[in-house]
C-alpha cells in the first residue's frame, strides 16, 4: 500500500512538471513559439527601411500553403532576441496571401530591436526568422537662437533644434518642452524646429531643458540661464510720417525726464511728412510721456527752436539744452552749427528762453551727465582745432560743470582718457563715469586708434580714475552705448558697432544687456530684446526704464519703436 502511494506521488510530480513546461500565451496576438509545421508556406521580413527618426517601414511577404490560409498575420518586436521580455505586437492583416508594408513608429530611441512576422494556421502559431535593427538617439542639437545661447528672457519665443527630420507643422503635437519643472507653451512643432514660449512666471536662474516628443525624450547636456529683467513693447508717440516714403521716422532727437513725465526734444525727420518747410524737417512740438497713464501727448511750442542730437536735462520745470547742433531756418534753407548758448524750455508755458554762452562753442560729439542737479559736460572733438594734414577736429580733454540754479560755469580737471566719436557718461552713487566702447582699429574713416576705457570722476576731489575692464565677459566693443543706472548698478543696454567695408564703413546694432556692479567690478547678463535696437532712455519710474529706438550711425533707417525694461533685483 505504501508503494502504491509513492507511485501516485511520482505521477503527480511528473504531471505538474509537464504542465509547467508549456508556455501560456502572453496575449491573443503572440501565444508563444511552438515548432512550426513543415508546410507553413512563405513567411519572412524582406527589408527594414528607416523613414524618420525611430520610424521604419517594414517590407514583409507572407504566402500560406495551398488549400489553406492564415487566419491572422502579426508584426512582433522585442528588445530581447528570444522574444521573452519587452515584447509587443500588432495585427497586420488577416489576408491569406500578401506582400506588404508595415509602418513601425514610436519606438524607444537608441535601442536594439528584434522583429519577426507571426501567423496563425490551423490554430497554430508560426514565425519568420528574426531580423534586428537599432533605433536612433533623439538629440537636441541647439537650444536658443545661438550656440551656445546667451540666455533666455521670460515670455520670449525661442527655438529648439533637434535631429528630427523637418516636416510640415504637426497638428495636435504631443511635444512638451520643460525648463526644469516649468512647462513651456508650444508655438510650433515641425520636427527639426520646435518653437516655444519661455514661461513668464519662471524665476531667473539656471535650468535643464527637456523635450518629450513622439514617444522619446532628450535633455540638453548643459544648463541654460533664464535672465533677470523683462522687456515689453509700449505705445509709440504719434509723429507725422510720410506715407509716400518707404521709411519715415524721427532721428537725432534728445530726451530727459522728470519724476512724473518723460520728454523727447528736437530731432530731424528722416523722409519727413509731406508738408511745407521747415515742418517737414524738424518737429515744432514737444513729445511728452505721462508716467501714470503710459500715454503720449504732442504739445505745441510757442516759439519753436530746432535742435539735432541735443544734450537735454530736466531741472525745476524746465528742459535745458546744453549741447548739440542748432538749426537756423533761413529763407533758402538751413544753417546748422554747434550750440553756442544754453536754451531752456519751460514745460508749463512752452516758451523757449536763450540763456548764457557755453564755454565750448566749437565742440562736437560731447559726453555729459547730471550729478546733484548740476550738468557735467566735456570731451568730444574741437572743430576749431584741426590736424594739419587732414583737417580732422582734434579730440578735446576739457570738462566743465554748469549749475542751472546760479547759471555759473566751472572748469574741471581735464579728462585723461582716450577718444571716441560717441562716448557715454552716467552716474552712480555720487560719482560720474565715462565709457568708451571702442571701435575696430583700422577703420578707413579715421586714423585715430580707438580703445575701450572706463573712467570714474570724483566731484569731491575733482579727479579721474581708470577702472579696469575684464578681458572677457565685459561690454563688447561698440559705441553710442545706452547705459542706465538703478540701485547702485549700471546696465549696458544697447550699442552700435562700426564694421569696415572696402572703402568705408557701416553700422550694426546689438544689445550687450549687462549689469555692472562698481563695488565688485563684475558684469552679469540680464534680459535682452531679440530685436536689437539702438535705444535712448526717455523716462524711468522706479525699477522700470522706458526707451525709444534711435538710428544706427547718423541717419540709417531704424523702426521707431518704444520699449520698457523692468530691472529685477
Amino acid at each position: 500500500m505504501k508503494r502504491d502511494i509513492k507511485n501516485w506521488n511520482t505521477y503527480i510530480i511528473i504531471y505538474i512538471l509537464f504542465c509547467m513546461s508549456c508556455n501560456k500565451p502572453e496575449n491573443n496576438n503572440d501565444p508563444g513559439s511552438p515548432p512550426p509545421p513543415t508546410d507553413i508556406g512563405t513567411l519572412r521580413i524582406d527589408n527594414i527601411n528607416k523613414v524618420a527618426i525611430n520610424a521604419f517601414n517594414i517590407t514583409y511577404f507572407a504566402t500560406s500553403p495551398a488549400g489553406t490560409g492564415y487566419t491572422g498575420l502579426y508584426m512582433i518586436w522585442s528588445t530581447d532576441p528570444n522574444f521573452t521580455n519587452n515584447k509587443d505586437s500588432a495585427t497586420i492583416s488577416a489576408t491569406t496571401t500578401t506582400a506588404g508594408l508595415y509602418a513601425l513608429t514610436k519606438l524607444a530611441h537608441s535601442t536594439r530591436y528584434y522583429l519577426r512576422i507571426g501567423a496563425t494556421i490551423n490554430g497554430r502559431r508560426i514565425y519568420s526568422l528574426a531580423k534586428e535593427m537599432t533605433t536612433d538617439l533623439f538629440k537636441l542639437e541647439t537650444v536658443g537662437y545661438s550656440d551656445p545661447p546667451r540666455g533666455f528672457c521670460k515670455d520670449d519665443t525661442t527655438v529648439i533644434f533637434t535631429n528630427l527630420p523637418q516636416v510640415v507643422p504637426v497638428i495636435n503635437s504631443d511635444t512638451k518642452v520643460y525648463f526644469g519643472t516649468y512647462e513651456c507653451t508650444l508655438v510650433s512643432d515641425q520636427g527639426l524646429t520646435i518653437e516655444v514660449n519661455v514661461p513668464g512666471n519662471i524665476p531667473a536662474g539656471k535650468y535643464l531643458v527637456k523635450v518629450a516628443t513622439r514617444g522619446m525624450e532628450a535633455t540638453w547636456p548643459d544648463s541654460v540661464e533664464v535672465l533677470r529683467g523683462r522687456w515689453d513693447i509700449i505705445p509709440n508717440p504719434d509723429i507725422p510720417g510720410n506715407p509716400a516714403a518707404s521709411y519715415s521716422a524721427l532721428v537725432a532727437y534728445g530726451s530727459c525726464y522728470s519724476a512724473q513725465k518723460g520728454y523727447i526734444i528736437g530731432g530731424e525727420y528722416l523722409n519727413g511728412p509731406p508738408i511745407g518747410f521747415p515742418n517737414s524737417s524738424w518737429p515744432e512740438f514737444l513729445l511728452e510721456f505721462d508716467g501714470s497713464s503710459k500715454t503720449w501727448s504732442k504739445r505745441t511750442v510757442n516759439n519753436p527752436h530746432y535742435f539735432e542730437d541735443p544734450h537735454c536735462y530736466y531741472f525745476n520745470n524746465g528742459i535745458y539744452v546744453i549741447a548739440g547742433m542748432e538749426a537756423y531756418v533761413v529763407p533758402l534753407g538751413t544753417n546748422r552749427m554747434g550750440l553756442k548758448k544754453i536754451h531752456r524750455l519751460d514745460v508749463n508755458t512752452l516758451n523757449w528762453t536763450v540763456l548764457g554762452d557755453v564755454p565750448y562753442p566749437t565742440m562736437r560729439n560731447m559726453a555729459s551727465f547730471e550729478l546733484n542737479n548740476e550738468f557735467y559736460i566735456g570731451m568730444g572733438a574741437d572743430s576749431a582745432n584741426r590736424t594739419t594734414c587732414c583737417g580732422t577736429p582734434i579730440p578735446s580733454k576739457k570738462f566743465w560743470k554748469y549749475n542751472p540754479a546760479s547759471g555759473n560755469w566751472t572748469t574741471l580737471a581735464d579728462f585723461p582718457g582716450d577718444h571716441q566719436s560717441f562716448p557715454t557718461c552716467f552716474t552712480i552713487n555720487g560719482k560720474g563715469y565715462a565709457f568708451y566702447g571702442a571701435i575696430p582699429i583700422g577703420d578707413v574713416a579715421t586714423s585715430i586708434d580707438f580703445r575701450q576705457e572706463l573712467w570714474e570722476y570724483n566731484p569731491a576731489s575733482n579727479a579721474w580714475t581708470n577702472i579696469s575692464l575684464p578681458a572677457i565677459g565685459g561690454p563688447p566693443p561698440g559705441e553710442k552705448y545706452q547705459i542706465s543706472v538703478y540701485n547702485g548698478k549700471a546696465y549696458f543696454i544697447s550699442a552700435q558697432v562700426r564694421k569696415v567695408a572696402a572703402t568705408s564703413y557701416y553700422f550694426s546694432c546689438f544689445n550687450p544687456s549687462l549689469e555692472w556692479d562698481p563695488v565688485s567690478n563684475t558684469y552679469k547678463k540680464v534680459a535682452f530684446t531679440y530685436d536689437p535696437r539702438i535705444l535712448k532712455n526717455f523716462f524711468r519710474q522706479g525699477n522700470k526704464f522706458y526707451y525709444q529706438s534711435q538710428p544706427t550711425g547718423y541717419f540709417d533707417s531704424t523702426p521707431f519703436t518704444a520699449f520698457s525694461f523692468e530691472v529685477e533685483q
